[in-house]
């Protein structure tokens, strides 16, 4: 389809703010145009009449900085989803490794469509809790940001990791993500966390630093955790301190008050019977129980004051221990999956064909010269070994019928084999 050039819209889902052009890329191809002519293998969708480049955004530059005006462009049908995983694909190729700019525009590109409902709802267990969840446009687990569980709006970091290409790695016919998705994920949750130090120019920083720098920054989240439930705790002392000495100074007052109404009667009846000199010592003690009264309203008034900055204290060291308490949990979570992985490998690696073991009693099975009695030995060997893994309670879905009924005849053929030894 001939097209002219400046008519192409980039990539929806392109930021250039945020990822800008590779100069360094755009020369090089320019001077590649210039021996070799453009070659026009981009391609472009039509939305609504408006043309968009899915990729190749450094070519269309350097053919329209070298003067290329019209070309002949391959036209395609894609979605919003394909849109966004041919952008990662040729950002992965066009820029270097050590930059994770590309990445993060990726990911974001993802959630955001995601919290639009422009690409399809990821799939998830029944069974995993709502904190585990992360709900767009959020970077951080289990943060909702209109107070309720939106439909198809929340996602893992290993549903971002399969829905772009190249960015899993295979682990016995499994797929995790790799490494650099993680730094991103750690950095773009900072960020939003605003925890000081993390900023964009972070995702320049080696995936290796970034993944340290997280890991001790979750290690200083427990111990801010531990630091905010002491001074929380010798605030409440402080409130409830205050609390007594308002109640001293409440119910002084209300005696206070009660002995100002008795003298104020007694002055009624001095001044009835004429006594003017009763009357008057009686004012002075009167006087003095109002001048008491003032200085103990201002200190009443000051307990207050102390009181409510002490309540907006106490506040905000709640919900710093809110914070790091997340961001321990997501941190522990992660240690919990790695212990799991490693067990499982081991397990699955046990009398695997690679175990001298395995090659041993494989090779004297097949001997003719061993007499049944020492096929007998090994047998039972195998049986207690089995029966010990088959009844090891890991917390297993409970076995169906046909692998009851199995091991019991393993058990029942291992007593036949200990009776006829």
């Amino acid at each position: 389809m001939k097209t002219k050039l400046a008519d192409i819209r980039p990539n929806p889902f392109r930021n250039f703010d945020r990822n800008p052009l590779n100069p360094q890329k755009i020369d090089s191809l320019k001077a590649s145009i210039h021996e070799t002519g453009f070659w026009d293998n981009v391609v472009i969708r039509v939305v609504k009449g408006e043309k968009q480049a899915a990729y190749g955004h450094h070519r269309l530059k350097a053919a329209l900085e070298a003067g290329i005006v019209e070309a002949d462009l391959i036209v395609r049908d894609l979605t919003d989803a394909q849109m966004i995983q041919v952008m990662d694909d040729d950002n992965n190729e066009v820029y270097s490794p050590n930059d994770l700019r590309p990445l993060a525009e990726s990911i974001e590109a993802v959630v955001s469509a995601l919290d639009k409902s422009l690409i399809p709802a990821f799939k998830h267990a029944k069974d995993i809790p709502h904190s585990a969840l992360i709900y767009a446009p959020s970077f951080i687990p289990g943060k909702v940001p209109s107070g309720q569980y939106p439909e198809g709006a929340f996602y893992t970091m290993q549903d971002i990791a399969c829905f772009l290409p190249n960015r899993t790695f295979k682990d016995r016919g499994k797929r995790y993500p790799k490494d650099s998705v993680k730094a991103v994920f750690k950095v773009l949750r900072n960020i939003e966390l605003q925890v000081p130090g993390w900023t964009r120019q972070s995702l320049l920083w080696p995936v290796k630093d970034i993944l340290k720098a997280a890991e001790s920054q979750e290690k200083k989240a427990a111990q801010v955790i531990e630091n905010a439930k002491t001074q929380r705790i010798q605030t409440e002392k402080q409130r409830k301190e205050i609390e007594k000495l308002k109640e001293v100074e409440r119910v002084a007052a209300e005696e206070s008050a009660a002995e100002e109404r008795r003298l104020r009667k007694e002055i009624d009846e001095a001044y009835e019977k004429e006594a003017e000199a009763k009357a008057k010592r009686i004012k002075e003690e009167l006087a003095q129980k109002e001048k008491e009264n003032s200085e103990r309203e201002k200190r009443i008034a000051e307990y207050n004051k102390k009181e409510k900055e002490l309540a907006k204290t106490e506040k905000k060291q709640r919900e710093a221990e809110a914070k790091a308490a997340a961001v321990q949990e997501q941190h522990k979570a992660e240690i919990r999956k790695q212990r799991i992985k490693t067990l499982g490998d081991w397990l699955r690696g046990l009398f695997a064909e690679s175990d001298p073991h395995f090659a041993e009693a494989k090779s004297l099975r097949l001997l003719d010269e061993i007499s049944l009695r020492e096929r007998q030995t090994l047998y039972l060997a195998a049986g207690d070994a089995a029966s010990r893994l088959t009844e090891f309670a890991w917390g297993k879905p409970s076995p169906s019928a046909k692998q009851d009924k199995a091991l019991k005849n393993l058990k029942e053929k291992t007593k036949d084999a200990k009776r006829n030894l």
